[in-house]
């Protein structure tokens, strides 16, 4: 059931007390993760140098796919000013994904989880989950369901 929530967000996050998510002020667990392209990507060579949205999705997640189109807006705001979005699918086929990309027009980067790797160190219990780590690497937003407000990304970037 719970792996069945995480990979479909059926459950809203709303009936929770805990959305969980790693606490905000708490250092970002490094993961190793193949792009679509299939070139390892890890969280720590962004270390010192970029501030990093990570986004933990599901393909069949309605709320994930709606927050596609802010994702896109988010990345073309902040293209070339030292920010990141790395999207982590969990659990699915590189071609549901490609596929997603194509309809959608994703343009920042996704990566894959077919394993669910990320899934306990971040302690994912619902999805979208969005995780702002600062250049320091330190978590500075964590929530379910809602992206960091541009306020709060210009802060980190400032930092």
């Amino acid at each position: 059931f719970l792996f069945y929530v995480i990979c479909t967000g059926f459950v809203s996050p709303s009936y929770a007390e805990d959305t969980g998510g790693p606490k905000v002020g708490t250092m970002a667990k490094n993961f190793s993760l193949k792009d679509m392209s299939g070139k390892t990507v890890e969280l720590k060579s962004y270390k010192g140098k970029k501030v990093v949205l990570l986004v933990f999705w599901s393909v069949g997640c309605g709320a994930c796919i709606q927050e596609i189109s802010e994702l896109n807006e988010l990345y073309a705001e902040y293209k070339g000013k030292n920010f990141e979005i790395l999207t982590i699918n969990c659990d699915e086929s590189i071609e549901e994904v490609q596929q997603v990309i194509k309809d959608k027009g994703i343009k920042y980067r996704v990566l894959l989880d077919p394993e669910n790797s990320t899934g306990d160190p971040y302690n994912i219990m619902y999805i979208p989950l969005n995780v702002l780590v600062d250049i320091n690497g330190k978590v500075v937003y964590s929530e379910a369901g809602e992206l960091p407000s541009t306020d709060l990304i210009d802060k980190a970037l400032k930092k």
